[in-house]
């Protein structure tokens, strides 16, 4: 096979050929015509001679040619080999690959997606390979955790089969996303987000809170009272909290903005924070430690899980954990607060001139106005 002056293709039977490049580059090749082709036929580059020898090259090929009898993509399964899996890449394997890949270098919480992916799809779907995975059978796991009465939660779990499906297309390990066959729209209906507690609702949570003895009752009651969104207080470190100087650092890796948040801390907000620190061990690094490790965050779905319990117990309608950022914010415009202060203690962005004027003002007017809240709520617990 020596070099020539143009590349050439030499065939050495059941659709093996080396291919000779004028550079001296010798490369096996396998020829096929897949299931619905018309024009012309695949070719799959399986490996450089002599790296691979003539007895390895044709016992690939005759791999690939049964793949092909069996209506895969030897493109498909090429792609996967390369990745380092072998003829099929299951689910749980892919999954795996996804969180390293994708998931973990995307998100702050890696918890939120590891959680439900290990769960409901490897568990169900794990040992199943990627490209063989039906519409219907994704759609089982999808209307499962919908049928359970849990249509937010099946949303996200469509969702991030989706994206675990589209990154498997990326990688050659799958030819089409079968969550695509099951619209959102059937999954969940889309909710209007506008929910804020009335005063006497809030009052009735506020003292379901209290008294219940519910687990997680106090994390629920520092969110009302901090304002902060639900990863920022689950993620929340001791060596963050000054209780001496009543004041929260949250680090700018963790707030959405991408910016460090000062959160004062009203006299409500410490008296909580002491519960909580009284209830753990001293060697405790997390503010809300997960239940099965302690070096994990709380589960995001238990405070949901409490609060739902809250709204029953309270007789009120059903809300979020996000809805108390918005019964706080309605409650303290009405009660006379700028818009920007209330706008800094959310951690939103405030665009123009009134974003970047006097921020040391707004620091004193931030605790002070989350004191003035920490009293209403307070006056509302005892309110009958």
């Amino acid at each position: 096979m020596k070099t020539q002056e143009r590349r050439y293709v030499q065939g050495y039977g059941e659709g093996l050929e080396l291919e000779v490049m004028p550079s001296g580059s010798k490369s096996w090749r396998f020829r096929c015509w897949t299931q619905g082709q018309t024009a012309g036929a695949a070719h799959v580059t399986i490996g450089a001679y002599p790296a691979l020898t003539l007895t390895a090259a044709r016992e690939r090929a005759k791999e690939l040619a049964e793949a092909v009898a069996q209506g895969e993509d030897p493109r498909v399964l090429e792609a996967a080999r390369r990745q380092g899996y072998g003829r099929q890449v299951t689910v749980g394997e892919f999954a795996e690959r996804y969180l390293r890949e994708v998931a973990a270098a995307a998100r702050k919480d890696l918890a939120a997606v590891q959680r439900p992916l290990r769960r409901e799809i490897v568990a169900r779907l794990g040992s199943r390979p990627m490209n063989r995975v039906t519409a219907r059978e994704l759609q089982a796991v999808i209307f499962a955790k919908r049928d359970q009465g849990r249509t937010a939660a099946a949303a996200k779990l469509r969702g991030l089969a989706k994206r675990l499906w589209d990154y498997a297309m990326v990688c050659g390990v799958a030819e089409s996303n079968p969550a695509l066959a099951t619209p959102l729209r059937y999954v969940a209906k889309r909710k209007a987000r506008d929910r804020a507690l009335s005063e006497v609702e809030l009052g009735r949570v506020i003292r379901v809170l209290k008294n219940s003895g519910l687990k997680h009752a106090h994390a629920l009651r520092l969110l009302l009272l901090t304002m902060v969104r639900k990863s920022e207080l689950r993620q929340a470190r001791w060596a963050e909290v000054d209780l001496s100087r009543a004041e929260w650092t949250i680090p700018a890796g963790r707030t959405k903005m991408g910016r460090e948040m000062l959160v004062p801390l009203s006299d409500g907000a410490l008296e909580c924070l002491r519960k909580l620190r009284a209830m753990q061990r001293p060697d405790v690094e997390l503010v809300l430690p997960g239940r099965e490790a302690l070096t994990w965050p709380l589960w995001a779905g238990a405070l949901n899980r409490t609060l739902a319990k809250v709204a029953k117990l309270a007789r009120v309608e059903h809300f979020t954990v996000h809805d108390l950022r918005r019964t706080a914010t309605t409650l303290l415009t009405e009660a006379g607060w700028k818009a920007e202060v209330v706008e800094k203690a959310l951690g939103h962005e405030i665009g123009g001139v009134r974003g970047v004027y006097n921020r040391a003002a707004y620091a004193t007017e931030r605790r002070e106005m989350l004191e003035a809240w920490a009293v209403k709520v307070k006056g509302l617990e005892r309110q009958l």
